[in-house]
């Protein structure tokens, strides 16, 4: 049976497209999330970005696409970027992790060499490809929420297509914040 040569062509062509969308948008993103029991997350209304020490720092270009992805999935859940002028602000302190190139230790934010409280690694390593986004009680010095989303970082020189994948990561791993208190 031959194939009607007006037909290889589409066929090609929709090869091609789904193969190029595939590899535009690489492996599902898993996420998973942890957060403190008995904390009312959609009390807090804005937040403040600190460091991890010791953590790997993302270059910048790096660190200002994931800011960016994070700032915008918080703000559909009613966060915003804390004011300095406004201090009685209940924020969160935000923090995240990366492994770009090689697996890295999981660690917590700390002040002054005391870690904070909370947190309990999921796996004590972070895999490669893999953001950790924390949300730490600056009241309480805990860390209240967690998620890690991995298959985000894949390798890719167009800075548009890495934007597109941490979005599409970060919207995915807030889609359920703040999460509701169990009563």
């Amino acid at each position: 049976m031959a194939m009607n040569k007006r037909m290889i062509l589409p066929t090609v062509l929709a090869v091609l497209v789904t193969l190029t969308m595939g590899a535009r948008l690489g492996v599902a993103q898993d996420v998973t999330v942890n957060f403190a029991p008995g904390v009312d997350l959609s009390n807090f209304r804005g937040y403040e970005w600190v460091k991890i020490e010791g953590a790997m720092n993302a270059d910048e270009r790096l660190d200002t696409q994931i800011k960016r992805a994070i700032e915008s999935a918080l703000e559909s859940h009613g966060l915003t970027k804390a004011r300095p002028d406004y201090a009685n602000q209940l924020s969160l302190f935000l923090a995240y992790q990366v492994a770009v190139t090689q697996p890295q230790a999981w660690k917590v934010y700390s002040t002054g060499g005391i870690a904070w409280e909370g947190g309990a690694a999921n796996t004590p390593m972070i895999g490669v490809g893999a953001i950790e986004l924390h949300m730490y009680d600056p009241k309480t010095k805990r860390m209240v929420w967690q998620g890690r989303a991995t298959n985000t970082l894949a390798p890719s020189s167009d800075p548009n297509v890495r934007q597109e994948r941490l979005n599409a990561a970060m919207a995915k791993l807030l889609e359920g914040f703040p999460p509701k208190p169990k009563k």
